[in-house]
């Protein structure tokens, strides 16, 4: 196991679950010598009907600051990404859930009355598909 995510992974899993994700997929990927780490949890298939999180290292190699996003493609929606420290204490663990919770949290995405919220909350966040994703700059940078 990369080393990263031997040390991160159960923070991020503890985090996630928090949100109500459950269980968080490691993955690294060799990119020209540099490992890229990210995690993810949900349905991630590729296509439109992808709902999940995923969990970047900010910037890569970085194991102290992570980067969330969720992908609600089914509902069109993608939440942009949103930074956070790694929750290796019970204080940076709360600091990480207060900033991500009103972004991030399972349940926007799943309870259609929720989602409706945050889709009035959220416009800039409305309307998204992959080719949109690839074509424009994230609503939120980290």
């Amino acid at each position: 196991m990369h080393p990263n995510i031997e040390r991160c992974l159960p923070h991020l899993t503890k985090l996630a679950d928090s949100i109500g994700w459950n269980g968080v997929i490691p993955n690294c990927h060799d990119a020209n010598g540099l490992d890229v780490v990210w995690y993810t949890s949900g349905e991630n298939t590729g296509d439109e009907s992808d709902l999940f999180l995923q969990i970047n290292e900010h910037p890569i190699g970085n194991t102290t600051e992570f980067a969330g996003a969720v992908y609600a493609l089914r509902h069109s929606l993608w939440t942009g990404w949103h930074s956070f420290p790694l929750p290796d204490s019970n204080d940076r663990m709360r600091l990480a859930i207060e900033r991500i919770d009103c972004w991030l949290n399972r349940k926007w995405f799943t309870d259609e009355n929720l989602r409706i919220q945050f889709s009035n909350e959220h416009p800039e966040c409305c309307g998204f598909d992959w080719d949109r994703i690839r074509e424009t700059q994230p609503p939120h940078n980290p």
